[in-house]
C-alpha cells in the first residue's frame, strides 16, 4: 500500500508512517530518509539542530480521486553557520511553500494556459497563493538553469505586443540562441526599452552582434548608441507583414476596378422591378460581376502561408491565378520574399534577395514599388495623442453638430455651439463682419504697394441694429 502511495505520489527517500481520513481529505504521515534529515534549505549541508516546531506541519500534495491530499510531517530548525536558523528542508517540497513540488509545478502549468481565477477554482487554493507557486517555480527554473539570463547574449529581437483590451501593450526582449524570453516590461517606446540596456553591463552590451526589430528609427538610434558592436536586421515578421500590407492594397485596387467594370457592363433601366424579356443582365457583366466578387473575398486565401490554406481558400487562389492579374504577380512576389528568409545559408540568400528586388523594382505595381514610408498601421495607433474609433466618431459628430446655423457652413469650437436661432445669426454677422475686415485690410496693403493713397481704409458697412434673442418665458415661483 505505501508502495502504490509513494508511485502516484511521486514521493522518493520518504518513509511513510501512517494514514488516515478526515472529513473531505486524505492525511498521510511521513519523515524524510535519516541522511535527508537536518539539512539546511538554502545551501543543503548537515547542520545542528536548533529547536523543534511547536506542531506538525501539513502539505497540499495532488489529489487522490478527488480528495484533498496532505503530507504531514513535524520538522525541526536548525541553525546553520552561514544562512542563521532556518526550518529544515523537506524532499518533497520548496523552501517556505506548504504545498508539494508536484502540485506546485502543476498549478504554475495551468497558469501559462487559463487564468489565475480558473486555476484558482480549479486547483482549490486561495488566488493570492498562486502567484507565490508560480514565482518559487520560476526562481527554481532559473537557478537550475545555470548563469545569468543576460549572460552570453549575442542575438536578440525586441518586439512589443498588445494584451487584455484597449491600447495595453508589453515590450519584449527575447534571445535567439537559446529561443526563450530573457525580459519584458509593460509600456513601450524608448524609455521602455532603456530599462533593459541599463540592466546589462557594458560588457554585455558589446558583447551583442545581432538585433532584430521592427523598422523603427528611434529604436535602431538607441541600439546603435548603447550597443555599437550589432548590426540591426529586420525581423522577418514585419518585412512580410508590410508585403501582405502592399498585396491587400493591390487587392483593393483590383477589386474597385472590377466593380466599376461590372457597373459600366450592366446596362440602366429606366424603371424599377424585375427587367422585361429582353432587358437581361449580359453575360459579360455577369462574369465581371463574379470576378469583382472573387477578389473581394481572397483577402485571407492571399496573406496566409500556402501549406495552410483551407479547400476553400486554395479554390479562391486558383480563381485569382486563373484571371492573371496585378494581384496574382503581386501575390507571387510576397511568397518569393519569403522564401528569401527560409532559404539555408546566406549566400543563397543573397541571391534570391537580390533577384526578388529586381523583380520588384520593375513590376509596375504601386504598393508594392513605393514600399513602407509611414509605417505600419500598429505603429500609427502609437502616436500620441491616438483615440479609439468610437471617440472618434464620437467627437466629428460633435463638432459638426448645428453647423448649418451659421454663414458659409462655418464650423464652431466647441464652446461657441449655437444656442439657438438668433444667436446663430449674430454669430454668423460676427464672422461677417471680420471677413470684411480682413480683406478691406488685405486692399489697404495692396493699395501700399501699388503707390496708393496712406492711411485710407474704406468704412464697412455695419448692421444698424443686431436681432434680439427671443426671450424665453419664466416659470417661477411667484406667477400670478
Amino acid at each position: 500500500m505505501y508502495r502504490i502511495l509513494r508511485f502516484v505520489l511521486s514521493l522518493a527517500q520518504v518513509v511513510i508512517e501512517g494514514i488516515r481520513i478526515e472529513p473531505g481529505c486524505i492525511v498521510i504521515a511521513l519523515r524524510p530518509h535519516r541522511r535527508k534529515q537536518l539539512c539546511c534549505p538554502v545551501c543543503g549541508r548537515r547542520c545542528e539542530v536548533y529547536d523543534i516546531t511547536p506542531r506538525p506541519r501539513r502539505w497540499r500534495a495532488m489529489d487522490l480521486a478527488g480528495a484533498k491530499c496532505y503530507l504531514e510531517y513535524q520538522p525541526v530548525r536548525v541553525r546553520c553557520p552561514e544562512h542563521g536558523v532556518h526550518v529544515e528542508s523537506v524532499p518533497w517540497a520548496r523552501h517556505k511553500a506548504r504545498f508539494t513540488r508536484d502540485f506546485e509545478d502543476w498549478v504554475a502549468w495551468l497558469c501559462v494556459h487559463c487564468t489565475i481565477s480558473a486555476v484558482s477554482e480549479l486547483a482549490r487554493v486561495e488566488w493570492h497563493s498562486v502567484g507565490g507557486i508560480c514565482k518559487r517555480v520560476f526562481d527554481d527554473l532559473e537557478a537550475a538553469r545555470g548563469p545569468g539570463r543576460f549572460d552570453g547574449l549575442r542575438r536578440i529581437g525586441i518586439d512589443e505586443t498588445s494584451y487584455k483590451k484597449g491600447h495595453k501593450y508589453l515590450t519584449v526582449v527575447v534571445d535567439h540562441d537559446r529561443g526563450c524570453l530573457i525580459w519584458a516590461h509593460e509600456g513601450y517606446g524608448k524609455d521602455v526599452v532603456r530599462l533593459f540596456f541599463n540592466e546589462l553591463t557594458r560588457e554585455q552590451r558589446r558583447a551583442i552582434e545581432v538585433v532584430t526589430a521592427d523598422g523603427v528609427r528611434w529604436l535602431k538610434t538607441l541600439v546603435k548608441r548603447l550597443c555599437p558592436n550589432a548590426r540591426w536586421v529586420m525581423d522577418p515578421f514585419h518585412v512580410v507583414s508590410w508585403m501582405n500590407d502592399a498585396l491587400d492594397s493591390v487587392r483593393c485596387e483590383e477589386w474597385q476596378v472590377a466593380k466599376k467594370a461590372a457597373r459600366d457592363a450592366t446596362p440602366r433601366r429606366n424603371r424599377p422591378g424585375r427587367p422585361a424579356k429582353g432587358d437581361e443582365t449580359p453575360e459579360q457583366a455577369k462574369a465581371l460581376a463574379a470576378t469583382a466578387k472573387a477578389i473581394k473575398g481572397s483577402r485571407y486565401a492571399l496573406v496566409k502561408n500556402p501549406e495552410d490554406l483551407t479547400e476553400a481558400q486554395k479554390d479562391k487562389l486558383g480563381e485569382v491565378k486563373r484571371a492573371g492579374s496585378r494581384l496574382f504577380k503581386a501575390w507571387e512576389l510576397k511568397e518569393d520574399l519569403r522564401a528569401v528568409f527560409q532559404a539555408h545559408d546566406a549566400d543563397e540568400a543573397s541571391v534570391l534577395l537580390d533577384d526578388w528586388l529586381r523583380r520588384a523594382s520593375r513590376c509596375r505595381i504601386a504598393p508594392v514599388c513605393e514600399g513602407r514610408t509611414e509605417g505600419t498601421p500598429a505603429q500609427k495607433r502609437h502616436h500620441r495623442g491616438y483615440r479609439p474609433r468610437h471617440q472618434q466618431r464620437a467627437r466629428r459628430s460633435h463638432q459638426q453638430q448645428d453647423q448649418g446655423h451659421c454663414e458659409d457652413g462655418q464650423r464652431l469650437q466647441e464652446h461657441r455651439q449655437p444656442r439657438g436661432p438668433a444667436h446663430a445669426q449674430m454669430l454668423g454677422l460676427q464672422a461677417s463682419v471680420a471677413r470684411q475686415s480682413r480683406e478691406a485690410e488685405k486692399d489697404e496693403e495692396e493699395r501700399h504697394e501699388k503707390g496708393g493713397i496712406d492711411g485710407r481704409i474704406e468704412a464697412i458697412t455695419l448692421p444698424q441694429k443686431l436681432p434680439k434673442a427671443r426671450k424665453k418665458p419664466f416659470f417661477g415661483k411667484n406667477l400670478r
